[in-house]
């Protein structure tokens, strides 16, 4: 994400004024998570979900709490505000409060991101592989000639999941 932010920036009139959308069932969000472990000490898993709800900051809870959503089919978002500055930030998601943990797998990315203006967005279905991004041609040109991505030129007609 810190990456690509460079390009968005340049693409947009409103970099500081983002609305994030994360799918609603991270479990992190609402405590439904269980870490395995090898521990005999029989925890039934409780420490992990008060750990990940202790994650997540008062002003991300505050924001979950607020039932403001996008309904999707089959899925809802919560919606949250950022800025370009954050995101850049490769950890963004620990200051963010938005119930990162250290690992490979640190914890909730948004799956849709657009700026006030409205002039580019960025997408990654949950269950898929792969990140769309629209705009203008300027931005989407910077992005497949970024070396750092593995970048396709597509149609709005293909479903992602087809073969290239």
């Amino acid at each position: 994400m810190s990456r690509l932010t460079v390009h968005l920036r340049g693409a947009t009139t409103t970099p500081e004024q983002l609305v994030l959308a994360f799918w609603e069932g991270f479990a992190q969000f609402h405590g439904g998570i269980v870490y395995l472990t090898s521990d005999p000490s029989g925890d039934d898993g409780g420490a992990g979900r008060r750990d990940a709800l202790a994650r997540l900051s008062p002003e991300f809870r505050e924001v979950y709490d607020s039932g403001l959503r996008l309904h999707w089919p089959e899925r809802d978002f919560l919606l949250a505000e950022s800025n370009l500055t954050e995101l850049a930030d490769p950890d963004w998601g620990h200051a963010a409060g938005s119930g990162w943990r250290e690992g490979r797998w640190p914890g909730p990315t948004p799956q849709m991101i657009w700026p006030a203006d409205h002039s580019w967005v960025i997408a990654t279905e949950i269950d898929w592989d792969s990140t769309i991004v629209a705009g203008p041609h300027v931005l989407i040109d910077a992005v497949l000639a970024d070396p750092a991505f593995e970048a396709f030129e597509t149609d709005p007609d293909r479903h992602p999941s087809e073969p290239r």
